[in-house]
């Protein structure tokens, strides 16, 4: 008797090894297939952060609108679009020369009227 409760719980542990194998390969496959390679942008042309980081086609999270460029043709809603990499390192370059001006005039009046 326990010896062919073993042979079938054998022949269904392999069974079910050989399905498991077959659907990983299976996976493989689709995966595979679903691949698609990416395109470099056709033109050499310098691309905005909007452009390079959301899909082609986007809807509006309040009335399911296609967007075009980010605004919402019919309820005028805006997307959150973050600052470029170049806006950033401009804005923190102005700041940093006007605390060095700030800082250098304050020393300069503080150094007056010390002395």
């Amino acid at each position: 008797m326990k010896s062919t409760k073993k042979e079938e719980e054998k022949k269904i542990v392999a069974e079910m090894e050989a399905a498991l194998a077959e659907s990983a390969s299976q996976k493989e496959e689709e995966s595979e297939k679903k691949e698609t390679p990416v395109s470099a942008p056709s033109s050499p042309k310098k691309r905005s952060f909007y452009d390079a980081t959301t899909p082609e086609q986007i809807h509006c999270r309040r009335c399911k609108t296609l967007m075009e460029n980010g605004v919402c043709p019919t309820c005028g809603y805006r997307m959150y679009v973050p600052m470029s990499k170049e806006k950033q390192d401009k804005i923190k370059w102005i700041g940093t020369v006007i605390g060095l001006v700030v800082f250098a005039v304050l020393f300069v009046v503080l150094q007056i009227s010390k002395g």
